[in-house]
Formats: structure tokens, sequence, C-alpha cells
């Protein structure tokens, strides 16, 4: 299985127009320009992460993130 997550979603948590999103569970996650983190471009190779990753939107456009994921070790 390549991704099952639960999603939580927080209005207005940190300010008034914020968002917060949370996942927790296995996911595909691409970071930047996919040099460091990357999910799998090819069908026979998946790459998955265990972990969480947060996102914290503001209301003036600046978007944070924060994550601890550990990648899946397939046999």
């Amino acid at each position: 299985m390549q991704q099952l997550y639960a999603n939580l979603s927080f209005s207005d948590l940190v300010q008034e127009g914020s968002t917060l999103d949370v996942k927790i569970g296995r996911q595909t996650f691409d970071l930047g320009s996919r040099r460091l983190i990357a999910r799998s471009a090819y069908n026979t190779a998946p790459v998955s992460f265990n972990g969480v990753h947060s996102a914290l939107s503001l209301d003036g456009g600046q978007r944070w993130q924060a994550f601890a994921l550990r990648p899946v070790q397939s046999l």
C-alpha cells in the first residue's frame, strides 16, 4: 500500500484566516525540486514515507511546513 493516512484540518488555530493541515501515516511526499525527498516517478519502485507532515498557511500568504518522515523499507 503506497498511501494510507489521516488528514486533520484546523481553521483559525494560530490566527484568524490561517489553516493548519496535518497528515499522519504512510504517504508520498515531494519537497522543493525533488532532490532530497520525492515520490517515485516509476510504478515498479514505489517510494513511501511513514510519519507526520504539517503545513500552516497564514492569511498573508506565508506557508510553513514541518515534517518527520522515515522511508518505508520494502523487502
